[in-house]
């Protein structure tokens, strides 16, 4: 879990966990008065630089149906769709949004270089 601070005060938060080379975003908040700051822009690509340090090549979340909003936002972060989860939220019964965010491969080739190995082949 990571923590983003705006003039020493918390501003919004974000959550992973990384199993078997993919993460899964778990929550992403931003406070509604620093919206649009940029600091959920800031909060997930933190949490995807952490996750790509633990080996993942990509990052999938569950978004609401009615969620718009977070679905651009997503979309805007390089998120697609991947289907639907019907019922998947036991409050509403909503359907849940799967999206997904592949990481390029030129990251993960710097992310490889870092960690140690040097047998980096480029694909184009």
């Amino acid at each position: 879990w990571y923590v983003a601070e705006v003039g020493g005060r918390i501003a919004g938060f974000a959550g992973i966990w990384v199993v078997a080379g993919e993460a899964q975003l778990m929550k992403i908040a931003v406070k509604k008065e620093v919206r649009k700051q940029g600091v959920g822009d800031t909060l997930l690509d933190f949490v995807i630089g952490e996750s790509q340090g633990e080996d993942a090549v990509a990052i999938t979340l569950e978004v609401r149906e009615s969620n718009v909003a977070a679905q651009k936002f997503y979309e805007h972060c390089g998120f697609v769709s991947q289907g639907i989860r019907p019922g998947y939220y036991s409050d509403t019964h909503e359907g849940a949004v799967i999206m997904k965010r592949d990481y390029p491969l030129e990251e993960l080739a710097e992310l490889m270089r870092y960690k140690g190995c040097n047998d980096v082949i480029p694909v184009t």
